[in-house]
């Protein structure tokens, strides 16, 4: 078993199967690309996402450190780890510290600006089309014109769905929303609103990134894009990703 120390970018609450949990993932601190925790048993519990002193959830852009058993990348999934049922522990927490040198550093060698989304233009991909060539399921990008759209599910088994359009490599992607803190953030609005980068208190845009995690595939057989992480950048950070 061995220590891995990363930057979160994505803790999103994830139901599969009938299994309610948690899925986190996020940057290597040792530069070696991404990492995404799993159990066999199922998706991480909450409580294994969060701060056993604090009760706060683990959120994007704190700096933490997971116990890993070993690598168990699958053909959709190459990032994902085996950990056990300790907590996942944080070293820090961005929001009350100021940006520190290293983590931005890290975040800032691996953002995207240009290029297809993981693999192609759309907002899924068909289990057949793997293995792609330099197949991955994590990525973090520089989104522009991002929108949110709040989207009644319920006529088919679902419920309230909030998703993000935003442009990204010459591309239109539209994709189903499961940061919590951005979920809780546009509760208010009603079925069918249409927030903008204003409304939605986006003062730049700029500054915003997106991580995008690619699920298993699901009974029909796709693998889905999901907004897993908005980040808005702290003004000194900017420049550098301009």
């Amino acid at each position: 078993m061995s220590s891995v120390t990363f930057l979160c970018l994505a803790n999103s609450k994830k139901t599969r199967a009938g299994k309610s949990g948690c899925c986190i993932a996020g940057l290597r601190s040792d530069r070696v690309g991404w990492i995404r925790p799993t159990k066999d048993s199922g998706p991480l519990s909450v409580i294994q996402c969060m701060s056993p002193q604090s009760g706060r959830t683990h959120q994007v852009m704190d700096l933490l450190c997971v116990d890993v058993i070993k690598d168990d990348p699958t053909i959709y999934q190459p990032e994902n780890c085996l950990i056990n049922d300790n907590p996942i522990k944080r070293l820090y927490m961005a929001k009350a510290h100021k940006p520190n040198a290293d983590v931005y550093r890290l975040l800032s060698e691996n953002v995207e600006i240009k290029g297809n989304l993981l693999g192609n233009e759309g907002d899924r991909i068909h289990e057949d089309e793997f293995p792609m060539e330099g197949n991955r399921s994590l990525a973090i990008v520089r989104a522009m014109n991002v929108e949110f759209n709040i989207v009644d599910n319920r006529q088919w088994g679902g419920g309230r769905q909030t998703r993000v359009s935003f442009d990204f490599g010459g591309n239109k992607y539209d994709l189903v929303v499961t940061d919590p803190v951005w979920k809780k953030n546009l509760q208010s609005f009603p079925f069918g609103a249409r927030i903008n980068e204003e409304e939605a208190w986006l003062s730049d845009p700029n500054d915003i990134l997106i991580t995008v995690s690619l699920t298993a595939p699901y009974d029909n057989g796709y693998c889905f894009k999901l907004a897993a992480g908005i980040i808005i950048l702290p003004k000194e950070w900017q420049q550098t990703l301009s």
